[in-house]
């Protein structure tokens, strides 16, 4: 739930006595079908789980991701991102 958790992410492996070699990002925009809905079931019952939302809110989100790819007005945007970072020799 952190939206600026890629740009902590090197910080954060210099912190931990990290050298990052490799860093990469790869964006995915969805703007038809029901291929994303397994990311907005999956990440609401993780919110629930936690605490952070209700399972009313849940649902909605659901719902919500099924009534715009029906209307045709679905947008969403995932960031992936790569780190790979080894521990320095001795």
């Amino acid at each position: 739930t952190d939206a600026w958790l890629t740009g902590k992410l090197k910080p954060l492996a210099a912190r931990a006595g990290l050298v990052v070699e490799q860093f990469g990002t790869a964006n995915r925009v969805v703007t038809e079908g029901m291929g994303n809905l397994v990311w907005v079931r999956m990440s609401g019952a993780r919110l629930v789980e936690e605490g952070v939302i209700g399972r009313p809110l849940a649902e909605a989100l659901e719902n919500e991701y099924l009534r715009r790819a029906e209307a045709g007005t679905l947008y969403g945007f995932l960031p992936f991102v790569t780190l790979i970072a080894r521990k320095p020799a001795a």
